[in-house]
């Protein structure tokens, strides 16, 4: 979670790239393809693919109080993996 608020002002696509892959494990996957893979609402998912910035900023809040993707209501609550630095 450190490197995700360390790294997020300079680099908010890598950033939280990083952190998604390490909840999905899926180091190798782009962006696009992590987005896809991340229990994301598409209308969130679009945005975040569009470079909204407060999308990730809420994203970024979400990652670091939650420490994993808020449920939607077709999906349970289900502990995630940890961000590490």
């Amino acid at each position: 979670m450190e490197a995700l608020l360390r790294d997020y002002d300079d680099d908010p696509v890598g950033a939280l790239g990083t952190a998604i892959s390490i909840l999905l494990g899926r180091p190798e996957a782009g962006w696009a393809e992590l987005l896809d893979a991340a229990p994301l609402p598409p209308d969130r998912r679009a945005a975040l693919l569009a470079g909204d910035q407060a999308a990730a900023d809420a994203l970024v809040i979400e990652l670091n109080e939650l420490r994993a993707f808020r449920p939607t209501p077709a999906q349970p609550v289900s502990p995630g993996r940890p961000i590490t630095g």
